[in-house]
C-alpha cells in the first residue's frame, strides 16, 4: 500500500512539473511575441518618423522654390507690359501647346549628367502651382522684341528647365509675328537646367 501510495505520489510530482515548466515555456513564449511587437513597432514608428521628415523636407524645398519664383516675378512684373491682356493670353495658350519647343539639347543635358537612359517628358504644366508665363519688353530693333520666361517640368520627375523666348512684335499692331501657316514665330534664345544659363543655338527650339 505504501509503494502504492509513493508511486502515486512521483506520478503526480512529474505531471506538477510537467505543467510547471508548461506554464514556463508559455509565459517564456509570449514575453518573446511582446519583445517581437514592441520592436516591430518601434521599426514601423521609427520609419514613421522618417517619412514624416522627409516629407518635411519637401514641403520646405518647395517653399522655397516657390518663394524664389515668386521673388523673380515680383521682381520682373514691372516690365511685363509690352503686351495686352489678350495678345498676352494668346501667346500663353500656344506655348503651353507645343512642348515641341522645349530644346531637345537641354533635356540631352540632363539625362547625360544624371545618367539616364530612358527618354525624358517635359510639359510646361508646372505639377507645384501655377504655370510660369511672364512677358518682358526688350525694345530692341525697328521693332519690339518680346522675351517670354517660363519653365519646363518633367513629366513623373523632379528637374526643371528654365526657359527664355523670343517673339517679334508688328510695331504698329502689338501682336507677335506669325508664319504663313499662323503660327507664333518663337526663339529659344537661353536655358538654364541647374548649372547656369546657356545661349541656345540656332535650331534648338525644334526636336
Amino acid at each position: 500500500m505504501r509503494f502504492r501510495e509513493e508511486t502515486l505520489a512521483k506520478i503526480f510530482t512529474y505531471i506538477t512539473v510537467i505543467v510547471l515548466l508548461g506554464i514556463v515555456a508559455f509565459e517564456a513564449w509570449t514575453l518573446q511575441r511582446e519583445r517581437w511587437r514592441r520592436k516591430e513597432t518601434e521599426a514601423q514608428n521609427a520609419s514613421q518618423q522618417e517619412s514624416l521628415q522627409e516629407l518635411k523636407q519637401i514641403n520646405r524645398d518647395l517653399k522655397e522654390e516657390n518663394a524664389e519664383l515668386a521673388a523673380f516675378r515680383n521682381k520682373w512684373s514691372v516690365y511685363a507690359s509690352s503686351l495686352d491682356n489678350s495678345e498676352v493670353l494668346a501667346l500663353r495658350s500656344d506655348l503651353f501647346m507645343r512642348t515641341d519647343l522645349i530644346p531637345e539639347k537641354a533635356i540631352q543635358e540632363i539625362r547625360e549628367r544624371m545618367e539616364e537612359e530612358e527618354e525624358s517628358v517635359y510639359t510646361f504644366d508646372n505639377p507645384n502651382g501655377d504655370n510660369i508665363f511672364l512677358p518682358v519688353s526688350a525694345n530692341m530693333g525697328d521693332g519690339e522684341n518680346c522675351l517670354i520666361y517660363t519653365a519646363a517640368y518633367e513629366t513623373g520627375g523632379s528637374h526643371v528647365i528654365e526657359l527664355l523666348y523670343e517673339v517679334l512684335l508688328d510695331e504698329e499692331e502689338g501682336i507677335a509675328h506669325r508664319d504663313e501657316n499662323g503660327e507664333v514665330e518663337w526663339t529659344c534664345v537661353a536655358y538654364q537646367t541647374g548649372e547656369g544659363w546657356r545661349a541656345a543655338e540656332s535650331g534648338e527650339t525644334q526636336r
